[in-house]
């Protein structure tokens, strides 16, 4: 709804930030974090499979999205309901983002664009030589990369490469709605664990109900605080079962 305003808005108040506002080593000790626990974890195989138009690309079984693929950047970030006041306070607070199977979307770029400290995690990143080399979806990728490779990080959601306690805000768009019981509730729980108790948060949108059912026990075992937002019965269906579209889910770790 405020995407078009964002660069006037956010422009000014970041100039003043910028000048006035207080200075901090957040962003080389948050990459120095990054690069030594990314060191840390293995990466699974993966395996690639296009259509036959070679417009398409899948990365073990799931459909890589981007900007020119399915998602614009604006719908992003109003279902993930990011307002300037957020970016305003993010980028004063040195706040350490973290974008979950952010695939080559706008979302890495825009917070970046705003002065945020994001890194962007994903299967496929810096592990692309074995790609289809006429596939569009590549070559978009290969061009993503290039331009951002530095605040990406390879690695899976369920197996993130970073230490407990350590993300102030970890966001995941489109991402839980594409995985099955088991690893929907891996990712929530790595999750979880990266993130910082109280001051911390999580943003998720596009959810099966067994997601949401598990965050609702999880809820109920006194671990963490849940609010569902923006909840509407526009939904899509994805391997016969039902995934509510515009679920914005907001979770705090206890």
């Amino acid at each position: 709804m405020y995407f078009k305003h964002f660069t006037v808005i956010s422009n000014v108040l970041l100039a003043f930030i910028f000048l006035f506002g207080p200075t901090n080593s957040y962003s080389q000790e948050c990459y120095d974090q990054y690069k030594q626990f990314s060191s840390k974890r293995s990466v699974q195989k993966l395996n690639y499979q296009e259509d036959q138009s070679g417009s398409y690309l899948w990365v073990n079984d799931i459909l890589v999205t981007g900007e020119e693929v399915l998602y614009k950047t604006e719908d992003i970030i109003d279902s993930l309901m990011i307002e300037p006041y957020h970016l305003i306070k993010w980028r004063a607070n040195g706040t350490r983002t973290l974008s979950l199977g952010e695939g080559f979307s706008g979302l890495v770029p825009f917070l970046l664009s705003q002065g945020i400290e994001v890194k962007g995690l994903d299967l496929w990143y810096h592990a692309m030589d074995d790609l289809p080399a006429n596939n569009n979806t590549v070559r978009l990728m290969r061009e993503y990369t290039r331009n951002y490779g530095k605040h990406l990080i390879q690695g899976s959601a369920t197996d993130i490469p970073i230490e407990d306690n350590s993300i102030d805000i970890i966001m995941a768009h489109q991402l839980l709605n594409n995985l099955d019981e088991r690893t929907s509730r891996e990712v929530i729980n790595e999750a979880i664990r990266v993130i910082r108790p109280i001051e911390g948060h999580i943003r998720l949108v596009g959810l099966k109900q067994h997601s949401i059912d598990y965050l609702q026990r999880l809820q109920t075992q006194g671990r963490i605080d849940v609010k569902f937002k923006s909840v509407s019965t526009n939904h899509y269906r994805l391997d016969g079962l039902k995934v509510l579209k515009n679920v914005y889910v907001e979770i705090k770790k206890r």
